[in-house]
């Protein structure tokens, strides 16, 4: 978060998948109350509903929880 370079690496990590990503450059999210830990990691549907919420469990998101999370949604379609 404090590390602007960080970002590219998180674009071209993205840039393999076919869904869009957010990142903190890319949004206001004052409303969204104190961040107090990263990574913060939401996966949203397209139905809008939360699958993954980076506010509780596990912090961490690597490659291939993110694929598997992903997958399942991209498989239910």
């Amino acid at each position: 978060m404090d590390d602007a370079g960080d970002a590219a690496e998180v674009r071209r990590l993205a840039q393999h998948y076919s869904f869009p990503i957010a990142l903190k450059s890319d949004a206001n999210f004052k409303g969204l109350g104190r961040i107090w830990r990263i990574p913060m990691t939401f996966v949203i549907d397209k139905r809008v509903i939360l699958r993954k919420n980076g506010l509780v469990g596990n912090p961490k998101v690597d490659l291939s929880i993110l694929e598997s999370l992903v997958t399942l949604l991209l498989e239910a379609q």
